[in-house]
């Protein structure tokens, strides 16, 4: 699945769609078998629909554990399981967000032998997300 292309169609159904409508074009969507992107996308207009919404006070804490992920955190041009997921996931949460301070990302290394919580890391520091992603380590805990 292309995540921005899904980005791109969600922002298209921001536009074009009544928020109160959008809940209905999901069950839609997933009933007629559409594919999976377009069913993404429904969902993430929600998403961003009801954070554009918020008038309150409001912070999300996104939490994820890490195991034997060295592989998988890199871009696809330095391994062939490569994800590039930090990078990812911190544009996905800007893109949900926009210019809201409202989130952190936490990456969370499980004892990982092959320094996954490292190279966590260094790809926060070198692409500077410190300011929304940290990562902690549970032998520190």
């Amino acid at each position: 699945m292309d995540y921005h292309r899904a980005e791109s169609l969600a922002a298209q159904i921001l536009r074009e769609v009544d928020a109160e409508a959008i809940p209905h074009l999901e069950r839609t969507l997933k009933t007629q078998g559409a594919p999976l992107e377009e069913q993404v996308a429904a969902k993430l207009a929600r998403s961003k629909g009801a954070i554009d919404r918020w008038r309150g006070p409001l912070h999300v804490s996104v939490v994820f554990a890490m195991y034997r992920e060295a592989e998988r955190i890199l871009p696809p041009d330095q391994h062939p399981l490569g994800e590039d997921f930090v990078n990812a996931k911190v544009a996905q949460l800007r893109w949900l967000f926009g210019d809201r301070d409202w989130w952190d990302l936490v990456i969370v290394d499980d004892g990982c032998p092959d320094g996954s919580g490292e190279l966590a890391n260094e790809i926060i520091e070198d692409q500077g997300h410190g300011d929304v992603a940290r990562v902690l380590f549970l032998a520190d805990a």
